[in-house]
């Protein structure tokens, strides 16, 4: 299945710096990035309905550092994809990003080549934070977290397995992962992968995603 290629929006202050980031994405990333400010985006809820936007959001912008926070907390529909640049090293913090949806933090003292492979892996699906955080993250969310609700049937016609591969692919889990955590082989998670796009119509993990969170966990 082919790649979907996402919209990049950073949204950050007009700055020197903030368009040597945005030429250096250009570049490194093979095609066009755009600049937003402001107090929020103001297209934030209708584009990123659309499933092919990345939001690349500064935290070191003026104004309510916090506001994106809010933004995620109060949206409704598919679920903004946002990855938070220019973080201090503050795992409340990045606690904070994981448990309101945000996909990935990256810090200020990071390389640019990390951000580049930071955009790469969220556009593929995956959330990029630190081991550290994502276990706390786990932990927090106590035992039973990351559950399947109870149903006897699934939408699509997807089966209980495919559901299984379905929720862990939107934790983030790499195929190999997912191998580990089922028991099963990686050819057999490729397999099940393959069924699941098909019955869900989605090109990639990002799309499992959101199909994921607007027909799976939101119904009875």
């Amino acid at each position: 299945m082919s790649k979907s290629v996402m919209e990049l929006i950073v949204f950050t202050q007009p700055t020197i710096q903030a368009r040597l980031l945005i030429a250096y994405l250009e570049r490194e990333m093979g095609r066009a990035c755009t600049q937003q400010a402001g107090t929020a985006p103001t297209a934030f809820t209708v584009r990123s309905s659309l499933g092919s936007v990345l939001w690349i959001w500064d935290w070191q912008q003026s104004g309510d550092k916090e506001r994106i926070f809010s933004l995620l907390s109060n949206q409704s529909g598919a679920v903004p994809l946002v990855l938070l640049i220019n973080l201090p090293d503050d795992i409340s913090l990045e606690l904070r990003a994981l448990q309101s949806g945000i996909r990935g933090v990256v810090t200020f003292d990071t390389p640019l080549e990390q951000l580049i492979r930071a955009v790469e892996a969220v556009e593929r699906g995956e959330l990029w934070f630190s081991r550290k955080t994502l276990t706390r993250g786990l932990i927090e969310r106590g035992p039973q977290s990351g559950t399947l609700p109870k149903r006897s049937h699934w939408p699509n016609g997807i089966t209980s397995r495919e559901a299984e591969i379905l929720r862990l692919i939107t934790s983030g889990c790499s195929n190999k992962r997912i191998a580990y955590e089922l028991g099963i082989s990686l050819h057999t998670v490729k397999a099940h992968t393959y069924n699941l796009y098909r019955k869900i119509d989605a090109s990639n993990r990002m799309d499992a995603a959101n199909w994921a969170e607007m027909n799976l966990w939101n119904q009875g």
